[in-house]
């Protein structure tokens, strides 16, 4: 004897989900006290020139991506300044349009007027650090680079004995 059995086929709705949830990842904080290596001016002149005129306060290479793997929360150590050795806090960071990173930060045991404002791009990083013994700027090229004393590279590149305000004819009528 044989059994028919009516067959019917029907959609069936797809399976419903939760809403997407933000997952937020507690990454520990880090410490990068290795990021920099003092070097001799003379062994990295040859791939980097330091500036025209300005001698540089320390010469050093820096592990590359470095300032692109810090997060808020972590630390840096720079190379050392005028035989201080800063430890920066990193505040905040931002993805520029260049895709570049800027972060800024305040050093470790001060007052957070000493801020520092940290890009990394492609080849090219700057540093500006704003400290009790001055503000420093530093520039790095592929890895190599100079720590310079700001009010030196002002010294150097800024006539002060030229006024920058502009002031206006005296004939212009009324």
């Amino acid at each position: 004897e044989a059994i028919f059995v009516e067959t019917k086929v029907v959609s069936i709705p797809p399976k419903r989900t939760e809403a997407k949830k933000e997952i937020y990842v507690i990454a520990e904080k880090e410490v990068f006290d290795d990021a920099f290596e003092i070097v001799e001016m003379d062994d990295i002149r040859e791939s980097f020139q330091p500036k025209k005129d300005v001698e540089p306060i320390t010469a050093f290479k820096m592990k590359p991506n470095t300032i692109k793997n810090l997060r808020p929360g972590d630390k840096i150590k720079l190379p050392e300044i005028n035989d201080v050795v800063y430890e920066l806090n990193i505040e905040t960071a931002k993805v520029n349009n260049n895709k570049s990173i800027t972060l800024e930060a305040s050093i470790e045991g001060e007052d957070k007027k000493y801020f520092s404002i940290l890009t990394e791009g492609e080849h090219f990083s700057f540093l500006t650090v704003k400290s009790p013994d001055g503000v420093f700027e530093i520039e790095i090229f592929n890895g190599n680079g100079y720590v310079y004393s700001s009010t030196e590279i002002s010294n150097t590149y800024i006539d002060y004995s030229k006024t920058d305000s502009m002031i206006p004819p005296q004939d212009i009528a009324h």
